[in-house]
């Protein structure tokens, strides 16, 4: 039978090994706390590049549509044979 002094020890070292589970865990939470308010920075952060970077991108469809009709006007005139001639401006 275990004297008194070792169960005691026994508690002891029981305790110890309760304390550092429930630090770790502790750990655990607040290392997945910060990761989570971190990743909604992100997220926040990545809704506002999209939302200032959204109109540039409607003015570059605008000018690539633009530009398409302009090419298309111009296939048509020379399918047409009309001597309107579109030329194109070096640069």
């Amino acid at each position: 039978m275990r004297s008194l002094r070792q169960k005691a020890e026994g508690r002891r070292v029981l305790a110890l090994r309760v304390k550092r589970v429930l630090g770790a865990r502790e750990l655990l939470v607040e290392l997945l706390d910060r990761l989570h308010h971190a990743l909604e920075r992100v997220a926040h952060v990545a809704e506002t590049i999209g939302r200032v970077l959204e109109p540039g991108c409607e003015l570059v469809v605008a000018v690539a549509e633009l530009a398409r009709g302009v090419l298309r006007l111009e296939v048509v005139a020379e399918k047409r044979g009309d001597g309107v001639r579109v030329r194109r401006s070096r640069a």
